[in-house]
């Protein structure tokens, strides 16, 4: 939080009691599922206001990013986007960019489904060698979530927290899963996976298996306390919690992040297409100025996963066909010459005895 813009919003507000108005927006500020309960009460914000004043009072951050040896910006790479844990910066994403603080009014007021145009993301070769990226000059502690550039983090995912004096170098060890192109023809109930453009989520206009999870999420909380947090986009008939909201909802907070129990009939196909990371070593020192991060891949994988169509309908004739010929003599054809015969061929044989009689 930037206490400047806090103490000046304060100000602008003219309240008679700055120390609850206070109290109430570092509550609201730091607010997720694992603390709803600590939000206080306050007349001076109405409940559809929380999420743009979160944004006015975050505190913006610039670090110098470096990608080996080849320097980036930080405006193009590092973008900001509202999540289940409050707002983050996503580096290399391709769904950053729906929830950003930029995209607010266009994505959450207006409900806008159109797809963005994909961005450039990195994309490395086994030739390359050791690859990594430096995040340096971070003024803060933070968490770091890890996920592939088409998925995004939730309050489930797990992070590896670092201090605001750290150095740490993070080597991952990622796993792709892809789909080939007899798989891609097959229904979402065939393959029980999605693509991240078959999208059939109300809230978000791509699917991914995370954001589905979010939405379960979303249904739940209206279904318990008739409201939904302010850091999802709220639809028609759909009302955002306010203080008491978010304590109602507070009551719930295991099943609401596990989501187990509730009835909460949450079915979400995974993502047919991503890529994993293990954490293969964690590195962290002591630093004098600012923290630094330094993660990337120091092996690449031998090994990807691949969905694919094992038995197709071209392979059941064909096992049929076998059957029936060592067992009956005959092949698919007999029985198709079998059903002309016995439909289409008797009918037009009965049709032409009327026409002769």
């Amino acid at each position: 939080m930037n206490n400047t813009a806090l103490n000046e919003l304060i100000e602008t507000k003219g309240s008679k009691n700055k120390t609850q108005l206070r109290a109430f927006l570092i509550t609201l500020f730091n607010s997720n599922y694992t603390n709803f309960e600590n939000v206080i009460d306050s007349d001076e914000l109405t409940s559809d206001e929380y999420m743009p004043t979160i944004i006015k009072l975050q505190n913006k951050i610039k670090p110098d990013i470096t990608f080996s040896s080849q320097s980036l910006s930080s405006a193009e790479w590092l973008h900001e986007t509202i999540t289940e844990m409050g707002l983050c910066y996503s580096f290399n994403s391709q769904l950053a960019l729906y929830n950003s603080p930029q995209n607010i009014f266009r994505y959450w007021i207006n409900a806008t489904r159109n797809l963005l145009p994909e961005r450039k993301i990195f994309e490395l070769h086994p030739l390359d060698g050791e690859t990594f990226v430096n995040i340096v000059n971070i003024p803060l502690d933070h968490h770091v979530f890890i996920h592939g550039p088409y998925e995004v983090a939730d309050i489930r995912s797990k992070s590896l927290f670092i201090g605001r004096f750290s150095y740490v170098q993070l080597f991952l060890k990622p796993l792709s899963i892809i789909t080939s192109e007899n798989a891609k023809q097959l229904m979402v109930t065939q393959r029980k996976c999605r693509f991240y453009y078959e999208n059939n989520l109300e809230h978000f206009p791509v699917y991914t298996y995370v954001l589905c999870r979010m939405e379960c999420r979303i249904r739940l909380t209206m279904k318990l306390c008739g409201c939904i947090p302010h850091f999802y986009k709220r639809l028609p008939g759909e009302k955002t919690c306010n203080g008491k909201g978010l304590r109602c909802l507070a009551q719930f907070k295991e099943q609401l992040i596990s989501l187990e129990g509730l009835e909460s009939d949450c079915k979400c196909p995974v993502n047919c297409e991503e890529v994993n990371y293990v954490a293969e070593d964690v590195d962290e020192h002591e630093f004098l100025w600012e923290s630094n991060l330094q993660y990337g891949i120091r092996h690449f994988p031998e090994m990807r996963l691949r969905r694919d169509v094992i038995f197709g309908f071209s392979d059941l004739l064909v096992y049929i066909g076998g059957v029936m010929g060592l067992f009956l003599g005959s092949s698919v054809l007999t029985v198709i010459e079998l059903l002309y015969y016995f439909t289409l061929r008797l009918f037009w044989i009965v049709v032409r005895n009327k026409k002769m009689s």
